[in-house]
């Protein structure tokens, strides 16, 4: 009946899945370039990793008094050096036994 003139649009890109979302994340921040300068503190996560023991052993540790942690909110922080000084005291003590 009536030849009705309409535009073209232009067709919209797809969406990326999740998947494709997630893959693209990890590309990013893998060629995002590394701090080769360690940061100030370490979080639970990192200290269980730099001193190659659990996270639940990690928690214990840092709950300890005389421990070198911080705690802001719900995150326990522990400075580097204060670390190195604490590793470094706990060795010049005797051993029990």
């Amino acid at each position: 009946m009536f030849n009705r003139i309409t535009k073209a649009t232009p067709a919209k890109p797809a969406k990326p899945t999740v998947y494709q979302a997630a893959k693209v994340r990890v590309k990013e921040k893998a060629e995002k370039p590394q701090s080769t300068q360690p940061t100030m503190t370490l979080t639970v996560k990192q200290l269980a990793t730099e001193l190659h023991m659990s996270m639940p052993t990690a928690y214990d540790l840092v709950k300890e008094d005389g421990f070198p942690s911080i705690r802001r909110g719900r995150k326990y922080l522990v400075n580097r050096e204060a670390l190195q000084a604490w590793l470094n005291a706990e060795c010049k003590k005797p051993k029990a036994g």
